[in-house]
């Protein structure tokens, strides 16, 4: 590679680093992702074999170390087969942005002739990768029993930004439970583990999921940052051991319809947390980890006139909005000037059925 690609690629690495992995929520932040596009892409795919000749390419290049950075344009809808495998190979120091406002949708196989569902993850992300989508749809599988997208290992990214959107997977199959460690049922939509990172932002979407815990995002040792978009209509349920856990975002033990965090990190930097239902967190449920939360609003369960029915999340367990609790009351840390404290607020266990909306890091009621 002559000293132009070199200096070429370099700078095309920084700008996806700044722009994507670590996104502000201002304006100038999004014009420059929407940007990306101007750039010619280095792979147009249409259908699985192209796909797959993207992702040889890019897996031989990062064997050789000579390019790093890589822009795939989809430009069709297609089924693409889950993997327990990473995406874009075992190498690190690689950067792949994802972009057209396409669908790439999980598919099961066959056996013995009958069909059979769906293993592994679409996009399964390992250490010191950083993977990126831009208006991308990813489409899971009802009766799939993985999370549509794995991040893990140490500085291994996920980025999702644009309209991009993770719908319609089920992960463990609705009403079961995971065992044995195993990813099944944790994360419907995106599954964060030990020291893996994933952002969204824009108008970005994460919809119409399932799991026994964290049907939209489940965050096992990671840190999710979420600067926008909307983690909506997400179910948690666990019929094997104590019934329905959590919807949105789940942060460990037993919770989350919206997002679960379990030793982990949540930084809400906007965005909207609605209609996700669950046990113990409709809307977000944490566990032994920090949330901090500067502006966004998570919805609870409606007794605010304000708020519609498709906006309340549930949790038939409390804290229809957040549930916080640490191990013998350890407490998990809550920051924002929210509950008439500023600053840390540690709590051994917390729930609020009453909707949270953030504005600087202030409470600020519904208008």
């Amino acid at each position: 590679m002559n000293k132009k690609n070199v200096l070429r690629n370099v700078v095309r690495i920084l700008i996806f680093v700044l722009i994507f992995t670590f996104p502000a929520c201002d304006r100038s932040s999004a014009d420059a992702r929407s940007e990306a596009y101007d750039e010619p892409a280095d792979f147009y795919v249409s259908n699985l074999e192209e796909w797959n000749a993207a992702r040889a390419a890019i897996i031989a290049a990062s064997s050789r170390t000579d390019r790093t950075y890589h822009i795939i344009e989809v430009t069709s809808s297609f089924m693409v087969p889950g993997s327990t495998e990473n995406t874009f190979g075992p190498f690190t120091l690689v950067f792949v942005l994802i972009r057209g406002d396409h669908a790439l949708i999980l598919s099961g196989g066959t056996s013995m002739g009958m069909s059979v569902p769906p293993s592994g993850n679409l996009l399964r992300i390992g250490a010191g990768q950083n993977v990126a989508i831009y208006d991308l749809k990813l489409v899971g599988h009802s009766a799939h029993n993985s999370p549509l997208v794995r991040v893990s290992g140490e500085f291994a990214f996920f980025n999702m930004f644009g309209n991009s959107m993770i719908s319609g997977n089920s992960s463990g199959r609705l009403g079961t439970q995971s065992r044995h460690g195993s990813d099944d049922g944790r994360g419907g939509g995106v599954h964060v583990g030990p020291r893996g990172n994933f952002s969204m932002g824009d108008s970005a979407t994460i919809s119409g999921n399932s799991a026994s815990r964290g049907a939209g995002v489940y965050v096992n040792g990671g840190i999710f940052t979420m600067s926008g978009g909307i983690i909506s209509g997400n179910i948690a349920r666990d019929n094997v051991s104590r019934g329905d856990w959590d919807g949105g975002v789940y942060f460990f033990t037993g919770g989350g319809g919206g997002v679960h965090i379990n030793n982990g990190v949540f930084a809400m930097r906007g965005g909207i947390i609605s209609g996700n239902s669950g046990e113990e967190g409709g809307g977000v449920h944490i566990s032994n980890s920090s949330f901090r939360i500067y502006d966004g609003t998570i919805y609870g369960n409606g007794s605010e006139t304000a708020v519609s029915e498709n906006f309340r999340n549930t949790a038939r367990g409390g804290g229809a909005a957040l549930w916080a609790t640490g191990h013998n009351n350890a407490g998990a840390d809550i920051f924002a000037q929210l509950f008439g404290s500023a600053g840390w607020v540690p709590t051994g266990n917390f729930t609020t059925n009453n909707t949270i909306n953030v504005v600087n890091s202030e409470l600020v009621p519904l208008p």
